[in-house]
This record gives C-alpha cells, sequence and structure tokens, in this order.
C-alpha cells in the first residue's frame, strides 16, 4: 500500500512522464520530427551491412489517415534511425 500512494502522490505532482505531457515535447527539443495525422501501412528494419546496430535503419511506408487526403496523395517513403509507434484510440461512451 506504501508505494501505491507513493505513486498516486508523484503523479498528482507531475511526476508521471507521458506522451501527452512531456515526452513529445523533449524529443522534439532534442530535433525529433514528429507527424501526426498518418497511418503506416509498412515497416521495414534495414540492419547495418557492417553489424553496427547503432547504424540500422527503417523504412516506412505512410499514408494520410484522413480518406480524402489519401485518395489525393501518394504514400510517402521514409528512413529513419529511431522509430517510435504510438497508437491513441477514441474513448467511446456506452449509454
Amino acid at each position: 500500500m506504501h508505494s501505491l500512494r507513493r505513486l498516486h502522490d508523484g503523479l498528482q505532482r507531475g511526476a508521471k512522464k507521458s506522451l501527452d505531457t512531456n515526452l513529445l515535447l523533449q524529443a522534439w527539443q532534442r530535433g525529433a520530427e514528429i507527424c501526426t495525422g498518418a497511418s503506416v501501412t509498412s515497416l521495414v528494419h534495414r540492419p547495418d551491412p557492417d553489424g553496427d546496430r547503432e547504424s540500422d535503419r527503417w523504412e516506412l511506408v505512410v499514408v494520410h489517415t484522413n480518406e480524402a487526403l489519401r485518395r489525393r496523395n501518394d504514400p510517402l517513403r521514409v528512413t529513419a534511425g529511431k522509430v517510435i509507434l504510438a497508437a491513441g484510440t477514441w474513448a467511446v461512451r456506452k449509454s
């Protein structure tokens, strides 16, 4: 019970880190490119030929999540050293 109390106290003081409160801002301040409204249709790991894991790359194919925009634009191909995938959901209220 003591650890739950400490967790609760930390949350009340803003100690919890989350994407929506501070992690995205910190990533952006350090040079990360953040894309919203996008759906990844393909993610392929491309290992470094010399075995240097720090030089591994990822290839993504990205489309607009909005169907109207998706019909007007070709998929975008992106290459990155690091990729963070985050998904959200809509809260549905039951009546």
